[in-house]
């Protein structure tokens, strides 16, 4: 007996305890089987006082701390359709409020 492929839609849930994390920065690692998409929240350090007391900071930094807030793995399988759907993303965000976009439009009122 042959069986028939189906389609089961996905139902989408987002639990009420769900964290919603900001996220500034990313890097992205690859296995043979997986990528590795790390999220992180990195934040300038706050530099006080006169231009030369700041210059003098800004040179006894070393490094600036960002802290990984979400670290997600994707099979490989599913990778080019998680690209596909951040590109399509980007292009509607861009003709929505690409600052080009909005300048021709007031230039046109």
């Amino acid at each position: 007996m042959v069986q028939e492929a189906k389609d089961i839609p996905i139902e989408w849930d987002f639990p009420e305890d769900l964290q919603t994390l900001y996220a500034n920065n990313f890097l992205v690692q690859h296995s043979e089987s997986e990528f590795i998409v790390s999220f992180f929240e990195v934040f300038p350090p706050l530099l006080l006082g006169e231009p030369e007391e700041i210059q003098k900071q800004v040179e006894q930094l070393s490094s600036i701390r960002s802290r990984c807030v979400a670290r997600i793995v994707i099979p490989t399988q599913k990778m080019e359709s998680f690209i596909g759907a951040l590109v399509q993303n980007h292009t509607r965000f861009m003709s929505k409020y690409s600052p080009e976009e909005n300048e021709s439009d007031e230039s046109q009122e």
